[in-house]
């Protein structure tokens, strides 16, 4: 093989290199961005999806959320509860205490208020497709 021959097939594989180089370049840019969009959409769904101690916030009056409760045993629990609020003089008395959902709140089941430390927003209901 001849200089020349070596020098020809050197100069194609350069060639090669650098258009795939390129073509390479160009792909990985696009999965960056792809990977930039996820690690936010998980960042997201970490933060919707978190429990929230009590000593950094409470959740809106009346709307239901899940409940973790610690007794003073040590014992946990969840339940599906809400913090209790009403205008009606008779339970005013209440407001501010959280409540277990039994599905009628006729009379509420309230909860001892220093056993619940957390609680987070409750998953979107089921939705016929």
């Amino acid at each position: 093989m001849t200089n020349k021959e070596l020098q020809e097939i050197k100069e194609r594989l350069n060639k090669d290199y650098a258009n795939n180089l390129e073509e390479l370049l160009g792909t990985l840019g696009s999965y960056m961005k792809d990977i930039v969009l996820l690690i936010g959409e998980v960042e997201r769904l970490r933060e919707l999806n978190r429990w929230i101690p009590v000593k950094e916030r409470l959740p809106e009056n009346n709307k239901h959320v899940q409940l973790f409760l610690k007794d003073d045993k040590g014992k946990t629990a969840q339940v599906v509860g809400l913090l209790y609020h009403s205008d009606k003089e008779t339970f005013k008395k209440f407001n501010g205490n959280f409540a277990a959902f039994d599905g009628d709140y006729v009379v509420p089941s309230y909860l001892i208020k220093e056993f619940v430390i957390a609680w987070r927003k409750l998953p979107e209901g089921y939705k016929d497709e």
